[in-house]
C-alpha cells in the first residue's frame, strides 16, 4: 500500500507509461494502414493496366483511314457490285440511282472559330461552312471542346466514335468492350489528325438513307444541287437526316423537315448564326428533289437474299459504303428463263405476245394452263437450287409480275413471304414413320372413321376413300387420310422435331396446334425452305449450307461464290474456302431413309391412280416429284428433283371476303415441268444410288406381306434390311362357299354345291367403305340348310361346331339311349373327308353329357370332321357330326418399334409409336400390349400399333399374340426414354 501523500505521483507516472504503449500501437496502426492504402492502389493500378490492356489488343491501326475514305482507290469510290456465277453480269449496284459519281470535298475550318457563323459561299471542291456547323450542332454540340478520352459506358457516340464504329470495328458486334475500344481509338484518332480533319471526313461518308454517303452526294440525291450551292435551311435539312438517315425526305418528308427546324433552333442557342439568319432559315421553303423511278433490278428476290447472307459475315454498313465485288451463285441463264416462264405463266396475254421471247416459255404446257382457273389475283415464285453444293442457282420472287425492287427501301423479300405447306408436309409424316418401323410396303387404311377430331373434317380429295394399300400408294397420291392417322399415332412432337431438323423454322406451331390441330396449316413456311427439305432427299440425306440468317443455326442454302474489296483482296472464297463462308454439311437423315422417301416420290406408276397416264409430272427421266395443296385451296405447290437440282414451284391466290377459288394443282405443276424440262437439257439423266442397307422382295400389292396364292397381284417392293416382311398376306382369303346360298359351306353342304371364292377380308370399322365401294365381303356364317336335325341321345357338346382347337382335345357329349350297344368317335380330314380314322377303341358304356374321348392333334393341322357313331342293337347306327379346325401353330410376332435398347430423347421423342406385326396360320385373337406390368390395351385387328405418351426412364414392353385355338406366343424389349 502506498503512502497518501505519493498517490498522484503514482497515477501520473502510470498514466505517462499507458500513453506510450498507445502511441506505439498508433504508430503500427498508421504505418499498417499506409501499407495497405498503398497496396490497394498497386492492385487498383494493376487492375486498371490489364484491363487496359484487353481493350487495346488488337487495336487496328488509324493509319488506315486516310486510304479508306479518301483515295479514290477506296471502297466509297467504288459501289458494291453484285454479279451472277460467271462474273460477267451485274444484278445489282449499291448506289443512289440520282448520283452517278462521288466526290470528295475538303472542308475549310478556320472560319469556325468565330461565331456567329460568317456565311458565305465556300470555294470550289469545298464543303459548306454551313454544313459542318449544322452537323455539329445537331449531333454533338461539345464537339470541339470535349475531351479526346472519355471512357464512358454511357455516353453517346461522337463523330469520332461512329467514324470508328464504321471503319474500324465494324466487324466486332456491340457490347461494353467494343463501346471502350472504340472510344480508346477515338482518341487515338482525334491526336493523330485532328477534329478538323474527323469532321471532313465524317461529312464525306456519313450515311443520309438510300444509299446516298457524304454531304454531296445527299444534297445531289435529295436537293438535285451540289453540296457547294446549299443554303442554310438545306444545309441544316441534311444535317437532321445525318442523324437519323431512314428519317430522309423521300421516306419521311414531314418529320425530316420538323427536325430540320430543331437543327435551326440549335444552332442558334449555340450561337452558330444569328436570330435574323435563323428567322429567314426557317421562312426559306425547301424543295425536295422526287425520289427516281424504281429501277428494274435483276433478280430482286435473290440480291436481297445476298445482302442479308452476307451481312452476317460482313457489317452491312460496310458492304453499302462500297468497295466490294460479290459474285453471288445465280445462274444468270436460268434466272432469265424462270422470270420469263412465271411471267409467261400468269399471263396469258403476254404468252400470245410475247411467248417465243425465251426458250422456257415455248415449253409451257399451254393446254394444262387453259384446263386451270386464272384469276388476276394470281402469284407465283421459284425456286432453283443445287443440293450437293448448297447453292441458288435461281429464285423469282412472289408476285403477279416481275419484281421491281429498289434496295434503298430495306424492305422484306418477297421470298420470305411464308404460307401453310399444306401435303408437302406429309412426306414428313412418313419419313417419321420409317424411323419407327414402317416403311413403303406398310399396310395403311384410307377409309372415314380413321382420323379422330378435330382432324375428322378433313378429307380426301373429291371425298373419296380408298381401302387399304401400301404407304407407298398413300403418300404417291396424297390420300390424307392415312397421313394423318400415322401423324396422330407417331406424336406431333416427334414430326415437328424432324421438320425443325429439315430446316423449315420461319414459324413453330403453338402447342394448341400440335396437340389438336392439322398439321398440315400449323406452320407457314417459305418456298426456300421446302426447296432446302427437299433438297435433303435429293442428296440422299445430307444438307449442305451455312447457318447464314438463322438464330438457330441450321443450315441454309447460300448465294455467295466469292467476295473482294476495293484492292483486290479475297475476303471470302466459298469454294476453295468454305469455312471462310460457314459453308458445312450435315446428315440430317439416315441415306437408307432418304432412299425410301426418293423411291416413292419418283414412282411414276404409283401416281397414276390420282393423276392419270400420262400426267404433268412425267418428263422423260428419273425424277421425284410431289404435289402440295392447302385446304383452303389458295396455295398449290410442286416440289421435284434429281440429284443435280431442286426446281419448287408456288401458285397462290389472294383472299377475297366475298368469294373463295380453288387453285388446281396444275397451276404449279405445269410451271415446274416448264423449269425442270429447261433446266435438265444439258444435264445427263441420272438415277439414285442404292445405298448399303437396302433391300427388295417380292410382295402382295396390296397389303405389302408375302404373296399367296390368293394375293391377286404382287409388286417388287424396298426395304430397309432386316425390316421385310415374314408373314404372308392376310387380307386376300379363301373360303368355301354353298353357290346356291352364298353362306360358307359346311361338312354337310354337299360337293356339288361348294365352290372356292377368294374375298377382301376387312376389319369391321372398314366394312362400310367396303359397302360403299361395293366390293363383297365373306359371309359370315355357315349354311344350316343342310344340317341334321340334332339328336339328343347322340350329340357332341364340346368342341362347338367350327371351333378352333389344338394340342390334346376333350370331347364332351352324349351316347346314350334305347337300345344302346356302342359308339366310337371317328375323324376326316376336310370339308368332305374321303376316309374316316377312329380314335381310340369302341365303348360299349353309354355316356351322358361327359367325356366322350380326347383327340391328340399335335401334327395336324386344318380342317377337320369329327364324328361321332353311336350303335343301337337292331344295328342302327346314329350320328353326329362337327366341324373343327386345327391349329397347332402359335402366332407369329415381331416386335417392330421400339427395338432393344433403343433410347428416346424427351421431349421431343416422348410419344413412343409402339408397332407390332403379328399373323397367325388361320385367324389371331388378339394382341396384348404390357408395359411395366401394366395391360395397356388389346388390339384385334392389324395394323398392331399403340401411340403410349412415356416417361423418363427404363421401360420393359411385354407383348403377347394370342390366336383362336389359345396358341399363344411372347416377346418383349427393354427401352429408355432419356433427356
Amino acid at each position: 500500500m502506498f503512502p497518501i501523500t505519493q498517490i498522484p505521483s503514482q497515477r501520473r507516472k502510470r498514466k505517462a507509461q499507458t500513453d506510450k504503449r498507445l502511441s506505439s500501437r498508433l504508430g503500427r496502426l498508421g504505418w499498417g494502414c499506409s501499407a495497405l492504402f498503398g497496396l490497394g492502389i498497386a492492385f487498383s493500378a494493376i487492375i486498371v493496366a490489364i484491363i487496359y490492356a484487353d481493350l487495346s489488343r488488337d487495336l487496328p491501326s488509324v493509319e488506315s483511314l486516310p486510304a479508306l475514305l479518301e483515295s479514290p482507290d477506296g471502297p466509297l469510290f467504288h459501289p458494291t457490285r453484285l454479279y451472277d456465277r460467271t462474273g460477267k453480269n451485274v444484278l445489282l449496284i449499291l448506289q443512289n440511282p440520282s448520283v452517278t459519281e462521288r466526290h470528295y470535298l475538303k472542308l475549310e475550318t478556320q472560319s469556325l472559330s468565330s461565331r456567329p457563323l460568317k456565311i458565305e459561299p465556300p470555294s470550289p471542291d469545298t464543303l459548306p461552312l454551313t454544313v459542318a456547323a449544322a452537323t455539329v450542332a445537331y449531333n454533338e454540340p461539345d464537339y470541339w471542346q470535349r475531351p479526346a478520352l472519355r471512357l464512358s459506358l454511357g455516353a453517346e457516340p461522337g463523330l469520332a466514335e461512329q467514324l470508328v464504329n464504321d471503319w474500324l470495328l465494324s466487324d466486332e458486334p456491340s457490347s461494353w468492350r467494343r463501346t471502350l475500344r472504340s472510344q480508346l481509338l477515338a482518341a487515338q484518332i482525334l491526336s493523330r489528325y485532328g477534329r478538323a480533319k474527323i469532321l471532313e471526313w465524317y461529312l464525306n461518308v456519313a450515311d443520309y438513307g438510300n444509299y446516298a454517303f457524304g454531304a454531296d452526294e445527299a444534297a445531289r440525291a435529295y436537293l438535285g444541287k451540289a453540296a457547294t450551292d446549299l443554303n442554310l435551311a438545306e444545309a441544316a435539312l441534311l444535317a437532321a437526316v445525318s442523324a437519323a438517315p431512314t428519317l430522309n425526305p423521300w421516306d419521311a418528308p414531314q418529320i425530316a423537315l420538323e427536325r430540320q427546324k430543331e437543327v435551326i433552333q440549335s444552332m442558334l442557342k449555340q450561337g452558330w448564326i444569328t436570330s435574323e439568319q435563323a428567322q429567314q432559315a426557317l421562312t426559306d421553303s425547301v424543295t425536295i428533289n422526287p425520289p427516281p423511278a424504281k429501277s428494274q433490278y435483276f433478280a430482286p428476290a435473290f440480291t436481297q437474299l445476298v445482302l442479308e447472307q452476307l451481312s452476317t459475315q460482313i457489317n452491312k454498313k460496310r458492304i453499302e459504303f462500297g468497295g466490294w465485288r460479290i459474285l453471288t451463285t445465280l445462274d444468270y441463264q436460268l434466272q432469265t428463263q424462270a422470270e420469263c416462264a412465271l411471267r409467261a405463266w400468269l399471263s396469258p396475254i403476254y404468252l400470245a405476245n410475247e411467248g417465243t421471247a425465251c426458250e422456257a416459255a415455248r415449253l409451257l404446257p399451254t393446254r394444262l394452263l387453259e384446263q386451270t382457273t386464272t384469276s388476276e389475283n394470281l402469284r407465283a415464285s421459284i425456286v432453283i437450287h443445287d443440293p450437293q453444293r448448297g447453292q441458288i442457282l435461281a429464285l423469282v420472287g412472289e408476285t403477279t409480275s416481275l419484281d421491281v425492287f429498289d434496295p434503298s427501301e430495306g424492305h422484306t423479300a418477297d421470298f420470305l413471304t411464308a404460307h401453310p405447306p399444306g401435303t408437302l408436309l406429309t412426306p414428313i409424316i412418313y419419313l417419321t414413320s420409317f424411323t419407327r418401323g414402317f416403311g413403303p410396303a406398310s399396310l395403311v387404311w384410307d377409309i372415314p372413321g380413321q382420323i379422330a377430331s378435330p382432324l375428322e373434317t378433313l378429307i380426301n380429295p373429291n371425298s373419296s376413300y380408298h381401302g387399304p394399300m401400301r404407304l407407298r400408294m398413300a403418300l404417291a397420291n396424297d390420300y390424307l387420310i392415312p397421313a394423318l392417322h400415322l401423324y396422330t399415332q407417331l406424336g406431333p412432337a416427334m414430326v415437328w422435331h424432324i421438320v425443325h431438323q429439315l430446316s423449315m423454322t420461319s414459324t413453330s406451331p403453338s402447342l394448341e396446334t400440335v396437340t389438336t390441330g392439322s398439321p398440315l396449316e400449323a406452320i407457314n413456311v417459305t418456298l426456300l425452305e421446302i426447296t432446302t427439305a427437299y433438297g435433303v432427299f435429293a442428296n440422299q440425306g445430307t444438307l449442305v449450307g451455312s447457318p447464314g440468317t438463322q438464330a438457330d443455326a441450321t443450315l441454309q442454302p447460300w448465294t455467295i461464290l466469292q467476295v473482294t474489296d476495293s484492292q483486290g483482296n479475297i475476303w471470302m472464297d466459298c469454294q476453295a474456302y468454305p469455312d471462310t463462308c460457314g459453308l458445312a454439311s450435315q446428315t440430317v437423315v439416315s441415306p437408307q431413309l432418304a432412299y425410301l422417301i426418293t423411291h416413292v416420290l419418283s414412282d411414276e406408276a404409283a401416281r397414276w391412280p390420282s393423276l392419270g397416264h400420262p400426267n404433268v409430272l412425267e418428263i422423260g427421266y428419273p425424277t421425284a416429284a410431289k404435289l402440295g395443296y392447302t385446304t383452303e385451296g389458295d396455295s398449290v405447290w410442286t416440289v421435284g428433283y434429281t440429284p443435280q437440282l431442286v426446281v419448287a414451284t408456288w401458285v397462290g391466290i389472294s383472299k377475297t371476303p366475298d368469294a373463295k377459288q380453288e387453285l388446281s394443282l396444275l397451276l404449279a405443276a405445269g410451271l415446274w415441268r416448264t423449269i425442270m424440262q429447261y433446266t435438265n437439257q444439258e444435264i445427263p439423266p441420272q438415277s439414285w444410288p442404292i445405298p448399303p442397307g437396302i433391300s427388295t422382295l417380292e410382295v402382295c400389292e396390296t397389303s405389302g406381306l408375302l404373296p399367296t396364292s390368293e394375293c391377286p397381284t404382287t409388286t417388287i417392293e424396298v426395304f430397309l434390311a432386316g425390316n421385310e416382311p415374314v408373314y404372308s398376306d392376310n387380307l386376300y382369303r379363301t373360303f368355301l362357299i354353298n353357290r346356291e346360298t352364298g353362306l360358307l359351306a359346311t361338312v354337310f353342304t354337299p360337293s356339288e354345291l361348294i365352290e372356292e371364292r377368294v374375298y377382301l377380308v376387312v376389319p369391321p370399322e372398314a366394312t362400310a367403305w367396303a359397302e360403299e365401294a361395293n366390293l363383297s365381303s365373306p359371309p359370315d356364317s355357315y349354311d344350316v340348310i343342310y344340317l341334321p336335325p340334332k339328336n339328343p341321345d347322340t350329340s357332341i357338346t364340346s368342341p362347338e361346331m367350327f371351333a378352333y382347337v389344338s394340342s390334346k382335345v376333350t370331347i364332351l357329349g352324349t351316347a346314350n339311349g334305347e337300345d344302346f350297344q356302342s359308339y366310337n368317335i371317328q375323324i376326316g380330314q376336310g370339308l368332305n373327308p374321303l376316309q374316316w380314322l377312329q380314335l381310340g377303341d369302341v365303348h360299349e358304356k353309354p355316356v351322358n353329357n361327359d367325356v366322350l374321348g380326347f383327340w391328340d392333334t399335335q401334327g395336324l393341322d386344318g380342317l377337320y370332321a369329327l364324328r361321332l357313331q353311336v350303335l343301337r342293337q337292331n344295328q342302327r347306327l346314329d350320328t353326329a357330326i362337327i366341324q373343327v379346325t386345327v391349329d397347332n401353330q402359335p402366332p407369329d410376332l415381331t416386335i417392330l418399334s421400339p427395338k432393344p435398347g433403343q433410347q428416346f430423347i424427351y421431349p421431343h421423342e416422348q410419344t413412343v409409336q409402339i408397332q407390332i406385326q403379328s399373323n397367325d396360320n388361320y385367324a389371331l385373337a388378339g394382341v396384348t400390349f404390357i408395359l411395366d406390368g401394366i395391360r395397356l390395351a388389346q388390339i384385334t385387328k392389324p395394323p398392331f400399333t399403340l401411340p403410349w405418351q412415356g416417361s423418363l426412364g427404363e421401360h420393359t414392353l411385354r407383348i403377347i399374340a394370342e390366336d383362336y385355338a389359345g396358341n399363344i406366343r411372347e416377346d418383349q424389349v427393354t427401352f429408355t426414354i432419356r433427356r
